[in-house]
């Protein structure tokens, strides 16, 4: 089985919502927005929902302010 990675660099568009899932694990949620420029000067953002679990979900909570 392979692994796959993807790196999203953007602005948290408000501080992360810790919730727990029906089984009762920990879940963190960020929404990111992703802005680029195209040639002719406009510019487009793309929003990104993250969901992360457990102790990741917890150094997110820690540093995304």
């Amino acid at each position: 089985m392979g692994f796959s990675q993807t790196i999203i660099i953007g602005n948290a568009g408000k501080d992360p919502e810790q919730r727990f899932t029906q089984a009762g694990q920990e879940e963190t949620v960020v929404n990111l927005a992703v802005s680029r420029k195209r040639k002719d000067g406009t510019e487009i953002t793309q929003w990104w929902r993250c969901k992360f679990y457990d102790k990741l979900g917890e150094t997110v909570k820690k540093y995304v302010v």
